[in-house]
């Protein structure tokens, strides 16, 4: 449970391990690392744009907008706050049938 009463979960890459939840009504938005997300709608629909980025473009200038701040700016708040973020990620080799298993 976050600050603002809110639950994180954290699960593996990939937008299978998170659409459930959007669908389920457990959560609001999910993203992974290839900065692909999904969003509800107001009207609990799920809403997906692509892969690559770009509802999160269309949320930064939102968050802009209607702050009247920079995204960088609250994440500088946050980070003040909470401590700052450390993520490393990790690649393996793996042959065609080690992918298949």
């Amino acid at each position: 449970m976050g600050s603002l009463a809110r639950h994180v979960w954290e699960v593996p890459v990939g937008f299978k391990w998170f659409v459930p939840g959007l669908y389920g009504g457990q959560c609001c938005f999910g993203g992974e690392e290839s900065a692909g997300a999904s969003f509800l709608r107001k009207e609990a629909s799920v809403w997906t744009t692509d892969k690559d980025g770009l509802i999160l473009g269309l949320l930064a200038a939102e968050i802009t907008a209607a702050t009247g701040k920079d995204p960088g700016d609250h994440y500088k708040e946050i980070t003040a706050e909470f401590g700052s973020s450390f993520y490393t990620r990790i690649d393996s080799p793996a042959t065609k049938d080690q992918k298949e298993r």
